[in-house]
């Protein structure tokens, strides 16, 4: 999977921004803004900052009450997207999406820098499948847990 080193600060913030705004109303994000905050997400996640910005842009435009009352899916919270892009921070400062050369990798002990399933905290999660839109180039991937009891998905 491929990944900025570091999302840029002022997504960052941005998208911070948009959650804490819809916190301040005491409410959940509508699908509108749940939709944007997570393509913008997959954006950063996939290095596209410009993309990124017009999402969270889109997302400060959705007015909440044109829009239908919904159950709100655990990731798609207020705390779910903080958590997500906590994570996606997490793995992209470990991982980083700079190409090493095979000299400096055998320089180095292996190390298995795959991040931890929540669900379990036995496991690590492997990357079962990766998509991405052709318009907007926003990146989402599907996680697996390798333990043997455990084996549940993750999907970001």
């Amino acid at each position: 999977m491929s990944c900025p080193a570091q999302f840029s600060s002022r997504n960052k913030k941005a998208f911070m921004a948009a959650l804490d705004r819809i916190a301040a109303a005491n409410r959940e994000p509508s699908p509108r803004e749940a939709g944007c905050l997570f393509s913008a997400l997959g954006a950063m996640a996939s290095g596209a900052e410009r993309s990124a910005e017009r999402w969270i842009a889109r997302c400060q435009h959705a007015d909440p009450s044109k829009q239908h009352a919904w159950d709100v899916p655990a990731q798609l919270t207020v705390d779910g997207l903080r958590g997500a892009l906590v994570e996606l921070t997490r793995i992209g400062n470990i991982n980083g999406c700079a190409v090493k050369s095979s000299d400096t990798l055998a320089a180095r002990p292996l190390r298995d820098n795959r991040p931890s399933c929540a669900w379990c905290d036995r496991g690590k999660l492997d990357v079962i499948e990766q998509w991405s839109d052709p318009r907007d180039g926003i990146t989402g991937v599907t996680l697996k847990c390798d333990a043997a009891k455990c084996g549940k998905l993750t999907t970001v």
